[in-house]
């Protein structure tokens, strides 16, 4: 998310395998200080440490109890939520062909409604977005955009939206479908951190947010809405 001209960054880089619900990511914060976080995603847990100069220690979460805290943004950067909720998008059509990492793709576009922003959303930030969407007298305006390759997967993703006098962009790419995924699971702490994401998005330099995510996908990433025609 942006404000005016203040932007800021946010990279996810990883491996995903959503046949088998495990993951292994990286987040790193070019803004921070060169510190940066490892996530991990196995048996229905999301461990997470945070890395500086030093390892931190481990955190353990609930997966499925995991919630939006940033529009747009998936809890705890689950790339299989950013498919489930562009496959909610509405009012789809033909983009037109482009390339995405050198290979062929459809572009689909259509629109996310109120329902598929707020998916998952805690409620401090849903009553953000309710407020914004009572101002405005309707739906907060959200494309969605979806490329597809011949063999029907999902190679791309992109979200954004203006809230108030921030804009938010949110860009997924997958690639390397059917590599194998190996995630070592982690003892659960005997008392669970507190955690919350931080309350400001990325943003690139053109003034939109970015959220920059190269996952390697071991199942065939496939959509989930009205993106064929």
């Amino acid at each position: 998310m942006s404000g005016g001209k203040q932007t800021q960054l946010l990279f996810i880089v990883g491996h995903f395998d959503m046949a088998d619900g495990t993951g292994q990511l990286t987040v790193e914060m070019p803004d921070s200080g060169g510190a940066h976080a490892e996530e991990l995603f196995v048996a229905g847990q999301v461990y997470l440490r945070a890395i500086k100069e030093t390892a931190g220690p481990w955190g353990s979460f609930d997966w499925n109890k995991s919630e939006v805290h940033l529009p747009l943004r998936a809890p705890m950067n689950d790339p299989e939520h950013t498919l489930f909720q562009v496959g909610r998008a509405k009012t789809v059509y033909y983009q037109g062909v482009e390339k995405v990492n050198g290979v062929p793709a459809k572009d689909y576009r259509g629109m996310l409604d109120h329902s598929a922003i707020s998916l998952r959303m805690a409620e401090s930030e849903r009553d953000d977005v309710n407020e914004e969407r009572a101002s405005r007298g309707e739906d907060i305006p959200v494309f969605a955009d979806v490329w597809i390759d011949g063999a029907g997967r999902v190679v791309q993703t992109r979200t954004a939206f203006g809230f108030g006098f921030n804009t938010t962009s949110v860009t997924t790419v997958f690639s390397d479908f059917g590599k194998p995924v190996k995630v070592t699971r982690h003892r659960r702490p005997a008392s669970p951190p507190s955690f919350r994401p931080r309350t400001s998005s990325p943003a690139d330099g053109t003034g939109n947010s970015a959220h920059r995510a190269g996952v390697d996908t071991a199942c065939t990433a496939r959509p989930r809405g009205p993106w064929h025609p």
